[in-house]
């Protein structure tokens, strides 16, 4: 079967719009040895422990900063490398999940549902946050405290 337009636009390339429906990215289809096996680890039981255990652990490294500290204090030195770690971190786990998932075409892309949307903007948050100074930018690294509700998706 085809999707519409976009169904019969991709039957052209030489799949069927329901094949390109089921791909993730255009690339992946369901038996691509890549995405196959992406799905194997992410579907693990410890990576969804190890995932758990990063939120846990920038959360905790959250609770020690403060907008009081000065620039230049040890806590928040640390805690900009830390946010380089973490920002890395939940993007490879995001770009997994979109290789497993799709991002937002077929019934169980990603970002269709509201956790991998919140994924998305805490992920977003944490790389504006890591990779920005200055005292405008203190406001958005406050909303890194949503990571935490990614636990409540978890369980």
């Amino acid at each position: 079967g085809g999707a519409g337009v976009l169904g019969s636009s991709f039957m052209m390339l030489g799949r069927s719009g329901e094949q390109w429906m089921q791909s993730s990215l255009f690339v992946f289809t369901p038996m691509n040895p890549f995405r196959a096996a992406v799905t194997k680890v992410m579907r693990h039981t410890a990576c969804d422990f190890l995932v758990l255990a990063v939120i846990i652990a920038s959360s905790i490294a959250l609770a020690f900063e403060s907008p009081n500290l000065p620039d230049d204090s040890t806590v928040l030195v640390v805690a900009r490398k830390l946010d380089i770690v973490w920002a890395t971190f939940f993007s490879v786990e995001l770009s997994l999940r979109i290789v497993v998932h799709g991002c937002l075409l077929g019934k169980k892309a990603y970002l269709r549902s509201g956790w991998g949307a919140l994924d998305l903007v805490c992920t977003v948050v944490s790389i504006v946050g890591a990779t920005s100074v200055g005292s405008s930018i203190k406001a958005l690294r406050a909303l890194r405290v949503v990571r935490a509700a990614r636990v409540a998706r978890m369980h």
